[in-house]
């Protein structure tokens, strides 16, 4: 398995940019060394997050059904900053269970949020993976992200609807920074998510605090990611269609971004900080190519080499090299039965 920069090349030319440095470790000290330096490059990049407060969990309702309990719950992740979130229990079997995150994708489904995630959206029947988790032993978590579901903003849909502009983009749910309290978009992403995995160990009697697992498409594919970066707790992650890649100071970035002059943390970087816990990600081979490259083949090439990078790591840490994962397959931006069910399966083997 060839890791080096130079095993990356397309008709004799090297994919990644010039100024993209590899730096591979060659034992476990080296790997532990980089650990610390990559986290500190990390949190450069986020910038502060919030401080933390009281969760001030709230129930509002529940709900039983034949093969789990839903409980309707709120939490404060900052001050005047309340998230709604579905708690789902398994009725069978006896707890404590392993615990889940699931968060939603988001784009033109800003106003739905959480619902998807848990089957009370029809037209989403991909996007039902907490509920299908929760069939199957898990507790589920699915929690509405910021400018979200009921934290959604007034009139976004219809400004979506009318023009797709580049002032409204900048006003879309997911980067709508003027109302986030961090100076990065992932930073409030990744802040909230460790506060959801916060309220979901919160529950003792309910949840086993050493097997925590997160899942999420698109959207909440990018939160799932950046939270396995930087929280040990997730044992286990999976991805569906995020390969966005790489962060830089000013946002998200692409795979490996071409701007030798901007603070980066590369793809294959937060992969190393994952490894060597378990990443499962998935991707249509027909969506939108993301990595900045003239084609998909060597949008492709680069995901590979940096999933071998990250195999790589798992190796030096004496851990399967199979617990870092990819799969691509013939589809589009979606989540088919096919692959949530291969991705529960990885969960349930690295939990």
């Amino acid at each position: 398995m060839l890791i080096n920069k130079e095993s990356i090349l397309d008709k004799g030319k090297l994919l990644l940019p010039g100024h993209v440095e590899i730096e591979l470790p060659d034992n476990i000290e080296e790997v532990k060394q980089r650990r610390e330096l990559l986290l500190k490059k990390y949190y450069e990049i986020l910038g502060a997050f919030p401080k933390k407060g009281k969760l001030q969990i709230k129930e509002l309702y529940r709900r039983r059904f034949s093969e789990h309990t839903e409980i309707k719950l709120t939490y404060q992740v900052e001050p005047n900053d309340i998230v709604y979130a579905y708690l789902l229990v398994p009725r069978n079997g006896n707890p404590p269970f392993p615990g889940i995150v699931a968060h939603h994708q988001c784009f033109i489904d800003c106003d739905l949020g959480k619902e998807a995630v848990v089957g009370k959206v029809t037209d989403r029947p991909d996007q039902v993976y907490g509920l299908e988790l929760v069939k199957k032993g898990f507790v589920v978590l699915a929690p509405d992200s910021k400018n979200c579901g009921e934290r959604f903003i007034d009139g976004l849909r219809e400004e979506g609807d009318a023009v797709h502009t580049e002032e409204w983009k900048n006003k879309h749910c997911w980067n709508d920074l003027l109302r986030l309290n961090t100076k990065h978009f992932y930073a409030k992403h990744t802040y909230d998510s460790i506060a959801a995995i916060d309220c979901l160990v919160s529950f003792k009697d309910l949840v086993i605090p050493d097997k925590i697992g997160m899942i999420g498409h698109s959207l909440g594919a990018g939160t799932t990611f950046w939270t396995a970066a930087l929280d040990e707790r997730v044992k286990v992650a999976v991805t569906s269609c995020h390969y966005l890649g790489g962060m830089d100071s000013r946002g998200w970035a692409s795979l490996y971004p071409q701007k030798p002059d901007v603070k980066n943390i590369w793809f294959h970087e937060l992969l190393e900080l994952i490894a060597p816990r378990a990443l499962f990600a998935t991707r249509g081979e027909k969506e939108g190519f993301q990595g900045g490259f003239q084609t998909r083949e060597q949008d492709l090439a680069v995901q590979q080499w940096a999933f071998n990078y990250g195999k790589y790591i798992c190796k030096l840490n004496g851990v399967d090299e199979n617990s870092i994962q990819t799969r691509i397959f013939d589809g589009v931006h979606e989540f088919p039965k096919e692959i949530r069910q291969e991705s529960y399966d990885f969960i349930k083997n690295y939990i």
